[in-house]
């Protein structure tokens, strides 16, 4: 035992000097991440002359920002001597794709500047497709999409470009945030751990999904079914609506405010229950096992 109780104290006493060694490292610096990076990245100015109405990036480390522009279109890349980027216009497709061959001991350290930036006109497009390893994604309200897919393993995910047909957003680790959207089919989202956020939605069917994080929906209306899961992590509804309404959670309250009657079948196991005794309007399902529920209609 006492072995085992100075190691744990060599430990601690290690990540606290280390803590202290970066501080000081950083404080040196002016508080500049930039300047700490333990590897040189360079921006490089990709230019687009041909037109496309569909988007695909692959990209490994890179954070993604949609910027709108009115004087011609541009991706702003950040490489290094192992990290490459290719941008071209393919049957009306603008593909970026990333080379990185680092190799695993490359990857440790501390990388800043990593950066994709689009400046594009901010009209309609098609599709946009997005598969990441690690970086955020930005995409302003300025930019209209019939279809988004976004895929990533770790790093937030912010759009409130207005999207008209559908939406898939999947992310391992990292926060969602969504508005703006008017889908006339259907939209899905998906985390591990984070946050999910979701304001001013319409769509067919809304799938939401959240193992550790919570749920907070606004004005999010399905004209079928909305269905929201979390196993750890309470849901709040502000304004929200739908046909048919399933809401689920293991550790976590469900709360807020519907905008129609519905016949509710509401349990937990742990935790008190309110909700409005109407005998009218669409199936609302609501469990949780550790947690309260309260609902109400909004008037």
């Amino acid at each position: 035992m006492k072995v085992i109780k100075y190691l744990l104290i060599a430990a601690v006493s290690l990540i606290i000097v280390g803590l202290i060694i970066f501080l000081v490292v950083f404080g040196l610096n002016n508080c500049e991440f930039s300047k700490i990076s333990t590897q040189k990245f360079e921006e490089k100015t990709f230019d687009i002359t041909e037109e496309f109405t569909n988007l695909s990036v692959q990209t490994y480390t890179d954070s993604i920002e949609f910027v709108p522009s009115t004087d011609g279109m541009k991706v702003v890349a950040h490489e290094s001597e192992k990290v490459k980027h290719t941008v071209s216009v393919e049957n009306g497709e603008l593909v970026i794709t990333t080379q990185d061959n680092r190799n695993w001991i490359d990857k440790i350290g501390i990388f800043i500047g990593q950066k994709l930036t689009f400046y594009i006109p901010a009209k309609e497009y098609s599709r946009l497709k997005i598969e990441s390893n690690t970086g955020s994604v930005v995409i302003p309200r300025d930019f209209t999409f019939e279809s988004v897919n976004i895929k990533g393993n770790t790093g937030s995910i912010e759009s409130s470009a207005k999207i008209t047909k559908d939406i898939t957003v999947k992310e391992n680790t990292g926060s969602i945030s969504i508005s703006n959207v008017s889908a006339s089919g259907d939209v899905e989202f998906v985390t591990n751990t984070g946050s999910i956020r979701i304001k001013d939605l319409t769509a067919k069917n809304c799938t939401i999904e959240n193992n550790t994080g919570s749920v907070n929906l606004t004005n999010v209306i399905a004209n079928q079914k909305l269905s929201v899961e979390t196993s750890t992590g309470g849901i709040n509804f502000d304004g929200c609506d739908g046909s048919e309404i399933y809401a689920k959670a293991s550790t976590g309250s469900i709360r807020g405010t519907l905008l129609s009657e519905k016949i509710f079948i509401a349990k937990s196991s742990t935790g008190t229950v309110d909700v409005p005794h109407s005998t009218t309007g669409g199936r609302c399902e609501i469990t949780t096992s550790t947690g309260s529920i309260s609902i109400k209609i909004k008037e």
